[in-house]
């Protein structure tokens, strides 16, 4: 799956399409902030690494802005937890799947 956004851009706009979940794929990474912004010290992602937006980790303006949207990942204080997280948010979405794949490590 993938979201499409239109964002305003110098004067214009710029079409926007970012990966929010691929099936059986779970990465787990070290929030950069240790959670300053994403709200935990980890964040899984249904995604492969290459597909992790890169301004989750970005610099303090980039980070902020987009983690003050809401995004389809989970959040933990270790890395067990935002697996957990990630789970729950998956089988409590109408259009996820209902379990997760053994994939998150």
């Amino acid at each position: 799956m993938v979201e499409l956004q239109v964002r305003p851009e110098d004067g214009g706009l710029r079409l926007v399409l970012e990966p929010i979940y691929c099936q059986g794929t779970c990465t787990v990474v070290a929030d950069r902030y240790g959670g300053g912004y994403s709200g935990g010290q980890y964040v899984a992602w249904p995604l492969p690494e290459a597909a992790i937006p890169p301004d989750s980790q970005g610099g303090d303006i980039e980070a902020g802005v987009f983690w003050s949207e809401p995004h389809l990942c989970g959040l933990g204080a270790t890395p067990e937890e935002a697996s957990a997280d990630l789970e729950r948010r998956l089988s409590s979405t109408e259009s996820g799947p209902s379990v997760l794949t053994d994939s998150c490590e």
